[in-house]
Order: C-alpha cells, then structure tokens, then sequence
C-alpha cells in the first residue's frame, strides 16, 4: 500500500479557497487520492481535508510545508500536513445505551 499525506484546513469561508489549493497542489504535481470539502454557514468558517499521494510530490514535506504556509497565512487557515506513517489511530466503539 502506498504511503499517503492527510492535509486538513480550517479557515474563514472566502471566494476561492479550493481553486487555491487546488492550484498549489497541481504547482507540486501532487496526486489528490481524495477530496472533501464544506462550509458551516454558522460560522461562516471552510474545512478541507485532501488525501494526497506520498509518492507524488515532488519535495519533501518539510519543504511542502514551509511552500504551503505561504498560501495559508494568505487565507488565514489553521492547518495540518502529515504523513500517513504519523497519523494518530483511533478505535470507535459503538455507543451504549446507559440508561434503564
């Protein structure tokens, strides 16, 4: 199995958040494996979360890193990039009804 890099953004909705990001990672010859995005009208704030394939990015993640903050610090974004070897496992147990 491939190895992947999880990016995950959180920022102010604006006009053009996913044609930016998706302009940056085309600029890295980035392989987007998968892809969601919304926007929580309450809050007026944008989430993404890209899946990329490791093996197609043409630096490495550190330097990704450092290009990437550029664009971010632009739109304001909370963000994360991580390989697949760093992400956190967690285990989901179903939910329990506790109340007799």
């Amino acid at each position: 199995m491939s190895s992947s890099i999880r990016l995950i953004i959180d920022c102010p909705d604006q006009v053009g958040l996913v044609a930016a990001v998706s302009e940056f990672l085309a600029a890295h010859k980035v392989s987007i494996l998968e892809a969601s995005h919304h926007t929580d009208r309450y809050l007026n704030r944008f989430f993404m979360r890209h899946e990329i394939d490791a093996d197609s990015v043409d630096v490495n993640l550190d330097a990704l890193k450092a290009s990437f903050s550029e664009l971010a610090a632009k739109y304001e974004m909370a963000w994360s990039l991580k390989h697949s070897a760093n992400y956190k496992r967690s285990l989901c147990l179903p939910a329990m009804n506790l109340i007799a």
